[in-house]
């Protein structure tokens, strides 16, 4: 056999154990998630903590023993509800990804929302907005993994109830975060027992609030509950001390934040916060549903990004990108859906969010159904916190 033969048999064989090295490993599926975060903006301090969650998560689950593989294809709003429109536009239309983690705020969730309705695409939102996802058979394709303003609501006046109070005055942010809130205690109150006092609006970016203090000492309220975000909720209750306000101030997930305790610091003491179970992790029971889950997150977290940093924006996240993770693999489970078909893939993964039940995340256990797309449980996603020397401390009653 002369050389050029035996060049040719040999890139043959070559050839044929490649071609056997595909038919034994074939390719695995690949699940495309694509991400719209306010990674600036006005809301970037939610933002950017989810954005570092998300891409941990990249990097865990490329490591990770999967049958699958899943490519993140990420945009930044830039905290702006049309850029959020176009961004989640572009991820379905030319990205060609299979569900979408969107979107920090709630007025980029609600815009999105026609997008996401009329290409039929799954998507988890972050937004607290009870309205992002309710009702359920209005959104049908949105999902959420994580405590809504209406339970945070719901929160409230659990802690009203038990101390038997009657009076409450409220400050609420003027965007639609606050008007979500402010329908929720307006339906709710009145079933509990509860007087509304005044109810204050506030603008993300006002610093003076003493006129909305005054109002609401005058009218001698038994709680004031604060429903905006840092500096402004910190400002709002250094307002009310300023005009002489002695009582129970009670603040919205959106102080659950380190950036609020540095703003008070021992002035704070005393103030209850709806938290996170990752602002207390260290202080839930043993037997909290998915302690073990958020533990990990945790260190995680923490371990890439730094001891405290760990906080309810990055949970969230993080929780976000296993949900769809968890609901792909349970499609794969099934074996009845042509993946080659993008839209049947999205409609399966639809379909096996809403079926889901049990499933371990930092907010507890994780279970939607047709009618619910809010998976967690108020009292485990929300626990009820005191500030005492510049901390939250859980609250147990």
């Amino acid at each position: 056999m002369n050389t050029r033969s035996r060049i040719s048999c040999l890139g043959l064989l070559a050839c044929g154990l490649l071609s056997l090295a595909s038919h034994a490993q074939p390719a695995r599926p690949e699940l495309r998630l694509g991400v719209v975060l306010a990674a600036s903006g006005g809301a970037s301090s939610i933002g950017l903590p989810e954005r570092s969650a998300v891409a941990l998560a990249e990097e865990k689950l490329g490591k990770a023993d999967l049958p699958f593989t899943v490519k993140f294809v990420s945009y930044d709003d830039a905290s702006d509800p049309t850029k959020s429109t176009n961004a989640v536009r572009r991820l379905v239309e030319e990205d060609k990804v299979h569900l979408v983690i969107c979107c920090t705020t709630t007025p980029s969730s609600l815009a999105v929302l026609e997008t996401l309705t009329t290409t039929r695409t799954p998507s988890i939102t972050l937004a607290a907005a009870a309205s992002s996802v309710e009702p359920a058979d209005q959104r049908k394709y949105v999902f959420k993994a994580s405590a809504t303003d209406r339970m945070m609501i719901e929160r409230l006046l659990d802690e009203v109830m038990h101390r038997k109070a009657k009076k409450v005055a409220s400050i609420f942010a003027d965007d639609s975060y606050g008007e979500s809130g402010l329908n929720a205690l307006k339906a709710l109150a009145p079933g509990a027992g509860v007087e509304l006092g005044p109810v204050e609006r506030v603008a993300r970016t006002d610093t003076n609030f003493t006129p909305q203090a005054l109002r609401i000492r005058q009218s001698n309220p038994d709680v004031v509950y604060v429903h905006t975000y840092t500096p402004a909720s910190y400002l709002v209750q250094e307002a009310l001390r300023r005009v002489g306000y002695t009582g129970l101030v009670i603040q919205s997930q959106g102080s659950a934040s380190a950036a609020f305790l540095s703003l008070g610091n021992a002035a704070l003491d005393g103030t209850l916060v709806i938290v996170a179970p990752v602002v207390v992790q260290s202080q839930l029971p043993a037997n909290t549903p998915g302690r073990a889950a958020l533990n990990e997150f945790v260190q995680a977290y923490e371990g890439k990004y730094g001891a405290g940093k760990a906080d309810n924006y990055s949970a969230m996240g993080w929780d976000a990108a296993h949900v769809a993770v968890l609901a792909f693999k349970s499609v794969l489970e099934q074996k009845k859906t042509d993946l080659a078909d993008l839209g049947a893939t999205r409609e399966a993964l639809r379909e096996a969010m809403e079926s889901m039940k049990g499933q371990v995340s930092t907010s507890g256990l994780v279970g939607f159904s047709p009618t619910d797309h809010v998976g967690v449980d108020r009292k485990v996603a929300l626990p009820m916190s005191e500030i005492r020397g510049g901390r939250f401390v859980l609250a147990t009653h």
